[in-house]
């Protein structure tokens, strides 16, 4: 078991490092990208659509690895600040993506694309100010999970008192598990609520998903890769089926939830 737990972390670790290197790659080209914006070398052939494709190319697997290793049992293995600046390095160069393309744009007389770059920017500040702010509330629960750690507490003391007065020790079996499973349930309580839930590298994905989801529709709308009529119906039709699907997702856990609760 030690084994399995070094190699993952190991592994954990080489992918965050590989994250990075290619966010710091992405940022390379970028600056390369800014030089030839301001005329400060002259390459010929012009590589500057050649260095976009790549830069979105290495931008979109590093967002595919970061969420990987945000959102998956790798989570675990990581030190916090290597997931928190895998996080801002990834946005940092992914809303500093649209930024440059759509100077290049506004250069050549086209504003639209630079405006959804600063709306998504925009976007992003908002949802993380929100989410850090819901989550930040959600510390006010450590009262509560206190109170329930010292109740715990109480049972586990009265429990060994008990069992120095009983005789048959097997009697204190089912009280010393389940003792045992409330103290499991706490700490799964205290990592989900008030650590899981209430970290800065997440916040942050999160809310550069939001925003790169947003820009993302911006350029399908400005490059009108489908016409407006088509465009509409199928934005409809997603919202419809979005719904649907949340609403059953909601109500399974709901009803999953109950089960449990009774």
């Amino acid at each position: 078991m030690s084994k399995q737990i070094r190699y993952t972390s190991g592994f954990a670790n080489f992918l965050a490092i590989l994250t990075i290197i290619i966010e710091v790659i992405s940022g390379v080209i970028l600056f390369i990208l800014y030089i030839l914006e301001q005329g400060i070398i002259v390459i010929s052939p012009d590589p500057w659509d050649t260095l976009v494709k790549i830069l979105i190319a290495l931008l979109a697997v590093a967002f595919i690895f970061a969420a990987f290793l945000l959102y998956s049992p790798l989570y675990e293995f990581l030190p916090y600040i290597t997931k928190v600046f895998v996080s801002i390095l990834l946005t940092i160069f992914a809303l500093l993506c649209p930024v440059t393309i759509g100077w290049k744009y506004f250069m050549n007389g086209t504003e639209t694309y630079l405006q959804f770059a600063f709306l998504a920017i925009v976007i992003f500040i908002v949802e993380a100010f929100v989410f850090y702010a819901v989550y930040a509330i959600r510390g006010k629960k450590l009262i509560h999970i206190t109170n329930h750690r010292r109740a715990l507490e109480s049972i586990a003391n009265s429990l060994r008192k008990i069992a120095g007065i009983i005789k048959d020790k097997k009697e204190m079996d089912p009280l010393i598990d389940a003792s045992n499973r409330a103290f499991r349930s706490w700490e799964i309580i205290v990592r989900h609520e008030l650590v899981e839930r209430w970290d800065l590298s997440r916040i942050i994905f999160q809310s550069l998903f939001i925003a790169m989801a947003f820009y993302s529709a911006s350029l399908v709308i400005i490059l009108k890769v489908i016409d407006y009529a088509t465009y509409a119906l199928v934005s409809v039709a997603m919202l419809f089926v979005f719904m649907i699907i949340l609403a059953g997702i909601d109500a399974i856990r709901s009803e999953k939830l109950r089960a449990v609760i009774r």
